[in-house]
């Protein structure tokens, strides 16, 4: 195949590898939701074609993500065969969509692990206690470039203004890897901070080691302790998320917050958080 057939098959979203034919496309389901579909054929997408892969993409990711889609297919090799789709392709793809993960919902009743992190916007050092409130304490995992942080964002800041002069702490934790994730740098991090204006720490935990203690899985990740540093609740903030056009409100998390400050029982049916993975180092 010639260079300029290449980039013609490259610019058509299919890719020849010997007698074989990837074709790339994005495909809508009749629920609105949105899908790589990765087929092989000796002649065309049509003709007995076998879908050999199949990745879910957000809608909110769509366009970005058709703009990587042509990008990235022109970095692969085509005389790489059935490797394309294995070693090339999948990975491209598996590492910039945003995987939905739950919360691990560490046991209510845990003491909070301590840390000892640098903070982004001041660029001191702080610890659990340093951040700690008189009343309480809300841990936060979060990033920059998670489109379910983003969402909430502004929630999560308002939420921490209310409080504050309640004795309840807050603090912000990004433990994703900014090797292969740049956009959740600690100078974007201060970026960030500045932007949604954060009257709270944004702590940088390079070793990802305070996540691990944490059991931190997705962002974001939150986590309330009472006064004697005991977790009260974990799990969401409310039920809103990108795509189902719910309210951002912090339902649940200020309930949690409400009912510690006035010394009612909180409720232990809580709903795990839903966001991005924690972006992990290989």
């Amino acid at each position: 195949m010639s260079k300029t057939e290449y980039q013609k098959s490259v610019r058509e979203g299919c890719l020849h590898a010997g007698s074989r034919h990837y074709f790339f496309d994005v495909k809508e389901t009749k629920a609105k939701d949105y899908f790589l579909v990765i087929t092989e054929s000796k002649k065309s997408p049509t003709s007995n074609a076998v879908v050999k892969h199949k990745i879910f993409i957000y809608k909110e990711h769509l366009e970005g993500f058709q703009s990587l889609l042509a990008e990235s297919i022109s970095f692969i090799k085509k005389e790489k065969g059935d490797e394309v789709i294995r070693w090339y392709f999948i990975p491209i793809f598996e590492k910039k969509v945003m995987a939905r993960t739950p919360s691990n919902m560490l046991a209510l009743g845990t003491q909070a692990p301590d840390f000892s992190l640098p903070n982004t916007i001041d660029s001191k050092t702080y610890s659990f206690d340093n951040i700690s409130g008189a009343n309480g304490t809300v841990v936060m995992f979060i990033c920059n470039h998670c489109p379910y942080v983003i969402h909430v964002m502004e929630g999560i800041t308002a939420m921490a203004k209310d409080y504050k002069d309640r004795g309840i702490g807050f603090v912000a934790i990004s433990s994703n890897d900014v090797i292969n994730y740049p956009d959740d740098d600690p100078v974007l991090m201060k970026e960030t901070a500045e932007k949604y204006g954060f009257s709270f720490p944004y702590l940088y935990d390079e070793s990802q080691d305070v996540a691990k203690e944490y059991d931190a899985a997705c962002t974001p990740d939150f986590y309330l302790f009472d006064g004697g540093k005991t977790l009260v609740y974990r799990g969401q903030m409310d039920s809103s998320r990108p795509k189902n056009d719910l309210p951002v409100t912090g339902k649940d998390l200020r309930a949690a917050l409400d009912s510690l400050l006035t010394g009612k029982t909180i409720d232990t049916l809580q709903k795990p958080s839903l966001g991005c993975n924690i972006k992990w180092k290989v």
